[in-house]
């Protein structure tokens, strides 16, 4: 019984593991904007935005105001 609840920790805890190794964009190269309201120009808005490292945020103040 021991080796079996061994055996379903160790699989459980591999298969979190892997799990946890993708990462979809922009998570996987990420850049966090400077804090502050930002908007895009669908409405959305955030205070934080995480984004591509390699591409420019869209979001801006600007767009807030309009």
């Amino acid at each position: 019984m021991k080796y079996i609840l061994a055996a379903f920790i160790g699989i459980s805890f591999a298969a979190l593991l892997s799990a946890c190794s993708f990462m979809p964009k922009p998570l996987n190269n990420p850049a966090v904007s400077t804090l502050g309201k930002k908007c895009t120009t669908s409405g959305h808005w955030s205070y934080v935005w995480i984004h591509d490292r390699d591409a420019e945020l869209r979001a801006s103040k600007e767009y807030c105001n309009e």
